[in-house]
C-alpha cells in the first residue's frame, strides 16, 4: 500500500479511537480514595490528535520499512500510551493494571516478529533495549531519591523493549549501494551486511526512549487541555 494512503487511513482510525478513549477515560475509576480531592483532569482534547498522529506515523514507518513486522510490538503502546499519559498527568501515577497487559501484548508482538522473520536478533535487540532504558531510568530513580517513580522506570523499559528492534539498521528500507570491487576481507561477489545490532543504532534507540518518555513528564507542568 502507498505509504501516504496508509498514513491517512491509520490517522483516521486513530482519531476515531481517540474519541472513544477520551470518553472511556472520563468514566474510568482509577483514582484512589486519597486522590478524589484533586481537581478534575480537564477535557483532555489532546488525546484525539495524539492518537491520530501516532497511528499515522506508525503506519508510515511500517509501510516504508523492509521489515514491517517489527512494528507490531508498538501497537499495544499506541493503544494504551495516551491513557497512561492522561492518568499520569492527572494523578502522577501509572497503573499496573494497564502497564501489565500492555507489556504482555508487546512481548507477544516481539515474539511473533521473531518467528515470522526468523531473526533471533529481534528478541536480542528487544532485550538490550529493555536493559538500556530500564537501567538509565532506574539509576535516575535512585540518584534523585524517587524523583522519577518506579512507574516511569517500568514505562521506559517497555518503550525501550518495543522500539529497539525497529531502531536497528535492518528495519530500514534496503539501499542500493554502488558496486565495488571485492576487498581482501570479503569473498568475491559478496558484500558485508550491516549488523542489526550495530552500535550506531543504540544511541538512536536511547534518544527515542528519552524523547518519548520526556513528553509525558513535561505534560505534568503544562496547561490542562
Amino acid at each position: 500500500m502507498n505509504p501516504l494512503l496508509a498514513s491517512l487511513l491509520a490517522a483516521g482510525v486513530g482519531a476515531g479511537y481517540g474519541v472513544w478513549l477520551r470518553r472511556t477515560l472520563n468514566q474510568l475509576r482509577y483514582r484512589t480514595p486519597d486522590e478524589h480531592h484533586q481537581p478534575p483532569p480537564g477535557p483532555r482534547r489532546w488525546i484525539i490528535p495524539t492518537t491520530a498522529a501516532a497511528a499515522g506515523l506508525l503506519a508510515h514507518s511500517a509501510a516504508t520499512s523492509a521489515t514491517p513486522w517489527l512494528y507490531l510490538s508498538l501497537l499495544p503502546l499506541l493503544a494504551t500510551g495516551p491513557a497512561l499519559a492522561a492518568i499520569d498527568h492527572d494523578v502522577m501515577r501509572l497503573p499496573n493494571r494497564i502497564l501489565g497487559p500492555t507489556a504482555l501484548a508487546s512481548l507477544a508482538g516481539i515474539l511473533t516478529a521473531t518467528i515470522v522473520l526468523q531473526q533471533p536478533t529481534t528478541a536480542v535487540q528487544a532485550l538490550l533495549g529493555a536493559v538500556l532504558a530500564g537501567s538509565v531510568f532506574y539509576l535516575t530513580n535512585r540518584i534523585t531519591h524517587g524523583g522519577i517513580g518506579m512507574g516511569d522506570v517500568k514505562l521506559a523499559t517497555l518503550i525501550g523493549t518495543t522500539i529497539a528492534p525497529s531502531a536497528s539498521p535492518s528495519s530500514s528500507p534496503p539501499s542500493s549501494p554502488a558496486p565495488s570491487p571485492p576487498g581482501p576481507s570479503t569473498p568475491s561477489g559478496t558484500h558485508a551486511e550491516p549488523s542489526p545490532t550495530a552500535p550506531g543504532s543504540w544511541p538512536a534507540c536511547s534518544a527515542r526512549v528519552c524523547s518519548l518518555h520526556s513528553c509525558g513528564r513535561l505534560a505534568r507542568s503544562g496547561t490542562r487541555l
